[in-house]
């Protein structure tokens, strides 16, 4: 009976979460952030080896992403998302119903 009632106890027992200090929050953020900054690095050389190997002169994939390695990525950015958006209208289009 006495484990009985130590088994009680432990799931009657509250139990105290003082939480965090400021300083372990910004270690926190700051480790975040420098693991974020690895992954994006990591993911843009990933992006150009895949543009690099399919930059070809007949290659779609050359062509849409070889846009986002010009002299200004910002650019470039822009200048694919305006044609990848443009393509998706025209095909919502394509299944838009008539009124």
């Amino acid at each position: 009976m006495n484990s009985k009632q130590d088994e009680n106890s432990a799931i009657n027992a509250t139990i105290e979460y003082r939480g965090e200090t400021l300083e372990q929050l910004r270690m926190r953020r700051a480790m975040v952030a420098v693991k974020l900054d690895f992954q994006k690095e990591a993911l843009q050389s990933k992006a150009q080896q895949v543009i690099g190997e399919h930059s070809g002169k007949g290659s779609v994939l050359g062509a849409v992403l070889g846009t986002s390695t010009s002299k200004y990525p910002l650019v470039g950015y822009m200048l694919t998302g305006l044609k990848v958006a443009r393509v998706a209208f025209n095909i919502i289009r394509l299944f838009r119903r008539k009124r």
